[in-house]
């Protein structure tokens, strides 16, 4: 692109996402199954961790959740447990809070937003608008992926959408529909890694039955990443690591916004080699004056690319002046 001899720049913001990890060991951890399982019915659930709400691979740490009902604001955590065998007859009848359409035997617990945060009679709650938060900074050595969520009862002709958005350093990474599934329930296949935030929207009622999790040590410690400098359209950026293990190189990301999922991929720099630290520079080219923001991925050598972050955002404001082309 030919820029014209006169361009001004104003208020050009460069946001460089710096993605952290510390490497914690080298074995992966295949498979762990959030299933909420050790808990009571009526229980409200802030956390899970491996024996108590998650089965599969033992692995250090926990998950918070959270669960959000409009009717009592983000104060309150209305995430309950329902026993989805309905006791003590076993049949949809009775299934406490006239929760028939939530009747799965072969499940036990299953977690919902609860309507009226009567423990003693869950119900799930039936107005647009209820999430569940799952919060996976504290969970294992590194790179969480989740692989696929299990839900029932979701019903999309209420207004708006059913949906399951996945996030990284606070950045949305990708979201994906629930599709409608009456009073029966569905496998959503997600496959996204590098997630430290999951929401699960079931669009009014509904229940979260499995969150089906893998982690993976994450393959750089990085030091820092940064705007090195700033000469008209040209962006010089920098990072520096600390150790690679495993490392395949990293990935440049661009958007005119801060959402991940709008950026692109505007650089592919290969790993120096060994398992030491390595300084790395790539200059780039704006495509156009206004706001830019930058973020950067480490691939490992099985292919899998991992967001860390944002754990500090640099910004820098310079109104830019080009000089007529001679």
């Amino acid at each position: 692109m030919r820029y014209p001899k006169f361009l001004v720049i104003t208020s050009v913001l460069f946001a460089l996402v710096l993605l952290l990890t510390t490497i914690v060991s080298t074995k992966a951890n295949p498979g762990q199954v959030i299933d909420f399982e050790g808990f009571s019915e009526g229980d409200f659930v802030y956390s899970v961790y491996s024996g108590h709400g998650v089965s599969g691979d033992a692995v250090n740490g926990d998950i918070a959740v959270r669960g959000y009902n409009p009717r009592f604001g983000l104060a309150v955590n209305a995430a309950m447990i329902f026993d989805a065998t309905c006791q003590p007859g076993g049949t949809p009848a009775d299934c406490s809070g006239g929760g028939y359409d939530l009747f799965n035997p072969a499940e036990g617990n299953v977690l919902i937003v609860s309507a009226d945060l009567d423990q003693s009679d869950p119900d799930d709650d039936a107005r647009p608008g209820a999430y569940v938060w799952f919060d996976f900074t504290n969970w294992g050595p590194g790179s969480v992926t989740v692989e696929s969520v299990d839900v029932q009862d979701v019903d999309v002709e209420e207004p708006g959408d059913a949906y399951i958005q996945l996030f990284a350093g606070g950045s949305l990474i990708s979201e994906i529909l629930i599709p409608d599934t009456g009073d029966g329930w569905t496998t959503v296949t997600i496959g996204v890694s590098g997630v430290d935030g999951m929401l699960v929207n079931t669009n009014a009622s509904g229940s979260i039955l499995n969150v089906r999790l893998s982690t993976e040590p994450t393959a750089v410690q990085l030091s820092y990443f940064r705007l090195d400098s700033l000469r008209g359209e040209k962006v010089s950026l920098v990072w520096e690591t600390g150790a690679e293990v495993d490392n395949y190189g990293f990935y440049l990301f661009r958007a005119a916004e801060n959402n991940i999922t709008l950026a692109s991929s505007i650089h592919f720099e290969p790993a120096a080699g060994g398992s030491g630290g390595h300084t790395y520079t790539y200059e780039d080219t704006v495509p156009r004056s206004g706001v830019w923001w930058y973020w950067l991925s480490d691939v490992d050598t099985k292919g899998i690319a991992t967001y860390h972050g944002p754990e500090r955002t640099y910004q820098t404001f310079l109104p830019v002046t080009l000089a007529p082309n001679r």
